[in-house]
């Protein structure tokens, strides 16, 4: 038996060198970014394709969670919306605006991954840009609900709040005006809400 044995050898396979790495090899199996790609990817914006840097083109976070730069999340921005170009979620921008993703430019200033500034600066967030019949469709009539009658409460709430402090206002025809403006809200915020009521559930009517 162990005079047989060599015809039963196998020969082991030469080592493959990543150095001379053939794509004909693997060309039946899936083809894997490799991390400079990945990273390439994560430096730059998805829309226009150019490197993220701390000015016009500084990586800015938007509600829904997607980022991109600020040149090209200005020109989806109207008024108080911004639309994703990825997910086409329209979300609406909070009191204090859209911020830079801080976290991001330091991660790509470590990897040496961050675009030069522009020389000259990038010009202000003016967000005039109208509101489309792109941007309502993107918006549920849900969500709508909440933030309206979340945004009613709010107005009302802060007004009763400036009125009753130390308001800088000495007019008390004026401000006997907005009180009584104010006290409309209340049914204001029941019509929109029967209004909203009625388009969700047509059928119902």
């Amino acid at each position: 038996m162990s005079a047989n044995r060599s015809q039963y050898t196998v020969s082991r396979a030469p080592a493959i060198s990543f150095d001379s790495y053939s794509p004909a090899i693997t060309s039946t199996r899936p083809q894997h970014k490799s991390q400079n790609q990945q990273l390439a990817e994560i430096a730059t914006c998805s829309i226009c394709n150019k490197r993220y840097n701390n000015d016009s083109r500084a990586p800015i976070g938007i509600p829904c969670g997607h980022t991109f730069c600020r040149t090209c999340v200005n020109s989806n921005t109207a008024e108080k919306t911004v639309s994703c170009s990825k997910c086409h979620r329209t979300s609406l921008i909070g009191f204090s605006g859209l911020s830079k993703n801080v976290v991001l430019i330091q991660y790509l200033e470590k990897l040496n991954l961050l675009a030069k500034d522009d020389k000259t600066p990038p010009k202000p967030d003016t967000n005039m840009n109208p509101v489309s019949e792109e941007t309502f469709k993107g918006i549920k009539l849900a969500g709508f609900d909440r933030h309206s009658q979340f945004f009613m409460k709010f107005v009302e709430g802060y007004m009763d709040f400036q009125l009753d402090g130390p308001s800088v206002c000495t007019n008390m025809e004026l401000i006997s005006d907005v009180r009584e403006t104010l006290s409309q809200v209340d049914d204001a915020k029941l019509k929109l809400q029967i209004g909203l009521e009625a388009l969700r559930n047509p059928k119902s009517e």
